[in-house]
């Protein structure tokens, strides 16, 4: 019989064989299950997007890949139907879901719905709805009762009229300005910034109340103690805005000029 002498002794043909043969199935099975999937049909959503919207094929196949989950169109459909019935127009429905595919995810009854109300309540339009969610898509997941509505309460209280809530919301890149927006407007009103002027503030800086509380701190008192303005005049939100949005001496140059004359 054929054998290799090891160090152990010697080694039968048979042995070898056999090992031989469990090597190579093991190497076949590591490299077959290793392989990547070669299953590259298209999502079923790449159809249905380039059907229902008019979608190129490029766009549709690149927002397919946000919804990957979805096993249905059933969602996806009432979320289009739902956008319809608000006479937005297929270019609107389409830009905003190029935008923000996820949109499709959402439940018409408990997220869509709900927001689509209250804006409109306030004076949106369906495509000024469709400008907002673009800018900020978060808002589809932010709490109505918790983040929402209480942001447009203190709009309400600052601004007053429906129609400056709607131009301040437009002009802003944060609409709703986030989770620092209430500590900003109650951090001004301690400060002594009256009602009228918080209002000012908003319109005129809206970047501001979306900053850290502790900046924004620094900022009044760098108007209060370095410029001389205090928290009652009617000049401090002036101020204010001038020196969060200006360089330290163009700033500087700005009030010299300011208090040569009184």
């Amino acid at each position: 019989m054929f054998s290799v002498r090891s160090s152990h002794g010697q080694i039968s043909k048979p042995f070898l064989l056999r090992s031989s043969s469990y090597f190579i199935n093991l190497l076949y099975c590591s490299t077959t299950t290793s392989s990547p999937p070669t299953d590259l049909q298209p999502h079923f959503m790449v159809d249905y997007l380039i059907d229902s919207l008019g979608f190129t094929k490029q766009a549709a196949i690149s927002a397919s890949t946000k919804v990957r989950h979805l096993k249905s169109t059933k969602n996806s459909q009432s979320v289009i139907d739902f956008l319809r019935n608000y006479s937005l127009s297929e270019t609107d429905i389409k830009s905003l879901v190029v935008s923000h595919p996820q949109i499709l995810l959402r439940k018409v009854d408990k997220t869509l719905e709900p927001k689509f109300k209250i804006l409109s309540e306030i004076g949106f339009s369906g495509p000024d709805i469709v400008a907002v969610i673009k800018k900020d898509p978060n808002l589809l997941v932010r709490g109505l009762h918790t983040s929402i509505i209480p942001a447009i309460n203190l709009l309400r209280k600052f601004l007053g009229s429906k129609e400056k809530i709607v131009k301040d919301i437009k002009i802003s890149h944060w609409p709703f300005y986030g989770k620092f927006f209430k500590s900003n407007v109650l951090l001004l009103e301690k400060h002594g910034v009256s009602v009228k002027d918080i209002g000012r503030i908003i319109l005129r800086n809206p970047r501001l109340v979306t900053q850290s509380p502790v900046r924004v701190e620094e900022k009044l008192l760098e108007v209060e103690k370095e410029f001389g303005i205090t928290p009652c005049s009617n000049m401090f939100s002036y101020g204010l805005s001038a020196v969060c949005s200006m360089k330290q001496p163009n700033l500087q140059k700005k009030f010299e000029i300011f208090k040569s004359f009184n």
